[in-house]
């Protein structure tokens, strides 16, 4: 997929979710009338800095609802009016996209990492710190799939990363045939 195709595909989704928030919250249209499924958007932050992360390709900070300026107010009318009443210019609550992920590896500071070229001590301090507990049995091959899963992407695994490799290790060997000693 080219960055021209990336880009497409993101306006559209800026786009969609514009569109979903302003049929879920502006001017009562969600009272008079259903349109398609109910749509649980309490993702859309987390999957939206996954994606940028996993394309390498920035969130612009004021992308509607999921980027970090996105309820932010400088002009002084804005700032005042939103002070007052945050319905004046915001047309839903912040919380309606979910949290902003802290990820592990996003921490200020000294931040012990796991990943291709970590060891056995980083690798238990993260999944501690985390409050991953391996299944039994199963610490080595969750080390190994974390050094290769890294060493795919070239990039610090997320914590949702993290927790999928710790959580579905015997299903995740499939995606490295031979490459576990298996």
């Amino acid at each position: 997929m080219s960055r021209a195709n990336l880009a497409e595909a993101g306006a559209f989704g800026e786009l969609r979710l514009s569109c979903i928030l302003a049929f879920q919250h502006g001017f009562g249209v969600a009272d008079a009338v259903t349109i398609g499924d109910p749509v649980d958007l309490s993702w859309a932050r987390r999957f939206a800095l996954w994606a940028a992360y996993a394309f390498g390709q920035p969130l612009p900070p004021a992308w509607p609802g999921v980027g970090r300026n996105a309820f932010a107010h400088e002009s002084g009318i804005h700032a005042d009016g939103a002070l007052k009443d945050r319905g004046n210019y915001e047309l839903y609550d912040d919380s309606t996209l979910g949290p902003f992920p802290a990820d592990w590896y996003v921490r200020e500071g000294r931040v012990v990492l796991t990943g291709e070229y970590g060891g056995k001590a980083g690798f238990r301090h993260v999944m501690d710190g985390l409050g991953i507990e391996l299944k039994p049995g199963t610490e080595d091959l969750v080390f190994a799939l974390v050094q290769l899963c890294a060493s795919a992407t070239g990039k610090p695994l997320t914590d949702d990363e993290l927790r999928l490799i710790a959580g579905y290790p015997r299903e995740l060997t499939l995606l490295f045939p031979g490459m576990l000693g298996d």
